[in-house]
């Protein structure tokens, strides 16, 4: 595994790395996206539309990812599943979670891969991703809109521990109050005519 710590500012000399999606992960960042497009659109002014910078787009579809990653990993845990059931599911589940660190580059998705791993009974790959996500850790300063999106997720962490069930209903009032809210009051949510 190369080193994924992450940098404070891309350099000018790197390029795009092109990341293909599945079906199926192209369907949940999809969900995502339109969801929060509801939620925004809702209390838009009539002929407007909602506008987000690329760094809180990305941050969406990541969590779409995640999303996608929590499903594939509630199958796998909720079922009796032949190995090559359960196998398909931790690869297609760290393959999604690696994209949603790709996308929005938040140490939590790391330490996340080392709990697949985990589960996955890979303790190797659980103790690298472990010490990959102490060393981005170490060296992250969220940005107001990572602040944003790590506090969902730390509800939503919160929430699971003491026992919620996460329904879509609970998941999108979560995302209202806490993300969508917020962008707007910082300004990272814009409405303008739609084009």
């Amino acid at each position: 595994m190369t080193d994924l710590k992450p940098k404070a500012h891309a350099q000018k000399d790197l390029v795009e790395i092109k990341v293909q999606f599945t079906a199926d992960e192209a369907e949940a960042m999809s969900r995502t996206l339109d969801r929060y497009a509801a939620i925004a659109n809702a209390h838009a002014p009539e002929g407007m539309q909602m506008f987000v910078p690329p760094k809180v787009k990305s941050a969406m579809s990541a969590q779409g990812l995640t999303e996608y990653v929590e499903r594939l990993m509630s199958e796998f845990e909720d079922c009796a599943l032949s190995s090559t059931r359960s196998t398909t599911l931790l690869d297609k589940a760290v393959k999604a979670q690696m994209k949603a660190y790709a996308f929005h580059n938040l140490p939590i998705y790391l330490s996340q891969l080392a709990e697949i791993y985990e589960l996955a009974g890979d303790a190797a790959k659980s103790n690298e991703f472990s010490h990959l996500f102490l060393r981005a850790q170490d060296e992250f300063i969220p940005d107001e809109i990572d602040a944003i999106f790590l506090e969902k997720i730390e509800a939503v962490n919160n929430l699971i521990k003491d026992g919620a069930e996460m329904s879509s209903t609970l998941n999108s009032e979560l995302d209202r109050i806490l993300v969508a809210k917020r962008l707007y009051e910082a300004g990272f949510l814009c409405f303008s005519e739609g084009r």
